[in-house]
């Protein structure tokens, strides 16, 4: 009994890292992100935001400033 489970102790650490690594035909692939825009791209953002009143001002109710 002591040998038995010895031998399924030891079988099973021989046998983890098949089951660790993902064996697939496909190479894994780059996450796709979207373009950077830089810091001035933000500000004129937010300008026309502002200027539109499409600010959000309440986050729970979702108000902008331009509605009541």
């Amino acid at each position: 009994m002591k040998r038995q489970i010895i031998a399924i102790a030891l079988g099973s650490l021989f046998a983890l890292p098949a089951f660790a690594n993902e064996e697939s035909d496909h190479p894994p692939q780059a996450p796709t992100t979207a373009p950077a825009i830089t810091a001035t791209q933000v500000r004129e953002e937010l300008i026309g935001a502002k200027r539109a009143g499409d600010i959000v001002v309440n986050a729970e109710t979702r108000a902008k400033v331009n509605q009541s």
